[in-house]
């Protein structure tokens, strides 16, 4: 008769609200999978009390793989266990007492602090290079500023660091501090922030005192939340690291354990990986694609409004002669032309995925005029609008 293999119960605790985390619970997931494991997931901030404890322990659980401890307590419990544990971070004071059947696994900080120094060194001489932490000490900010000041200053480069430690991280008086401390960077500046969260309260801060990013201040986060930094305004540019091969180091790390015979000597792993995803806070564009990418994205914005050429000319600030120049080179089209067929696109659309009436559609897509949206709808695709709704009708598309 075949033998089962045995099921190993294994807690694993992180901040999911961290795209970094979730990277690393895939990681791990996917070991699990393979190795037979039956995962508890417990997400920070819950932490482990005595009372927690006691019901992993008496319901077989094996290990633990966490990020945090979360309390005092919590530690206190983790040091006197001789449950395998695998810390996701830097060797803890609180956790020194523990010598066996510990293992810690972390990303490099200092090299993520490296390379994002090397990279904006890449991109041209600066008047003034800063790091902005995280107003809480932690051993991670610490090592990524350091590895940051370690790459620049072989460069003879200084950091200015923006330090607060009595605000809370993304308050209104943070993003103050930051704000004044940014109108005293000589410009044009470079600035590497901790991870994404504290890079887009930088963008924030850049706004409120009207630092303009590319132009004089370039902004690197880390960590690559994709989700924060494609919605981050302008897009921000990240160190990516690999998490998911973070959580299989984890995985293997607490594997070690768990085969082994014997309690094993505290051990640690580390991460080396990390590259640089470039987006909008580095790229330094030449002044007419900054201004046509500008309109571009007024009028992919606005198109269903009753916008007009003009209103593009007065939101670029420059004159309309240069504008239409300028657009007229990049697109082919004039700015009204531009406008006008973003419209056709739209009805077009609606006409074939939906049975709206023609006069709301022409004013749902920005025109004042649905006669003028008849005519010119015509003259564009060469039949009424009402001809080709018929066509979708009759599942023929054009």
């Amino acid at each position: 008769m075949k033998k089962h293999p045995q099921i190993r119960k294994i807690a694993v605790a992180l901040r999911l609200s961290f795209s970094s985390h979730r990277d690393i619970l895939y990681g791990i997931s996917k070991y699990a999978k393979s190795h037979h494991w039956s995962l508890q997931i417990i997400p920070i901030p819950e932490t482990f009390n005595e009372e927690m404890f006691s019901q992993l322990e008496s319901n077989g659980t094996e290990g633990i793989i966490t990020s945090d401890f979360g309390s005092i307590e919590t530690a206190r419990i983790l040091v006197m266990s001789k449950m395998p544990l695998v810390f996701l971070g830097a060797r803890s004071r609180s956790l020194s007492k523990r010598t066996s059947n510990v293992a810690y696994v972390r990303a490099d900080d200092t090299a993520i602090g490296a390379t994002g120094a090397r990279f904006l060194c890449s991109r041209g001489q600066f008047r003034s290079v800063g790091f902005v932490p995280s107003n809480i000490k932690n051993h991670c900010s610490l090592l990524r500023l350091r590895g940051f000041r370690q790459a620049l200053s072989s460069r003879g480069v200084p950091v200015k660091v923006f330090e607060e430690p009595s605000i809370v991280d993304g308050s209104e008086d943070d993003i103050n501090a930051l704000s004044k401390w940014l109108t005293t960077l000589p410009k044009p500046a470079a600035v590497m922030a901790l991870y994404d969260i504290r890079a887009i309260q930088l963008l924030e801060a850049a706004k409120r005192a009207g630092v303009s990013i590319p132009d004089q201040l370039l902004v690197i986060g880390a960590d690559n939340d994709e989700l924060l930094c494609d919605l981050a305004e302008p897009t921000l540019t990240s160190i990516a690291s690999d998490y998911v091969q973070l959580g299989t180091l984890a995985a293997e790390a607490m594997s070690k354990m768990l085969s082994s015979r014997t309690l094993l000597q505290a051990f640690g792993l580390r991460m080396k990986s990390a590259a640089v995803v470039e987006r909008e806070t580095t790229l330094h564009l030449p002044p007419a694609t900054r201004m046509i990418n500008e309109a571009l994205s007024f009028i992919d914005k606005h198109y269903t409004s009753p916008i007009s050429a003009k209103d593009v000319v007065e939101h670029l600030g420059v004159s309309r002669r240069l504008a239409e120049f300028r657009f007229s080179v990049a697109t082919g089209k004039s700015i009204l032309q531009y406008i006008i067929e973003k419209r056709l696109q739209a009805v077009r659309e609606k006409l074939l995925s939906s049975d709206m009436p023609i006069t709301t559609i022409s004013a749902s897509c920005g025109f004042r005029s649905e006669n003028y949206a008849k005519n010119i709808f015509h003259r564009r695709f060469g039949m009424s609008m009402r001809e080709f709704r018929k066509l979708r009708k009759h599942g023929k598309r054009t």
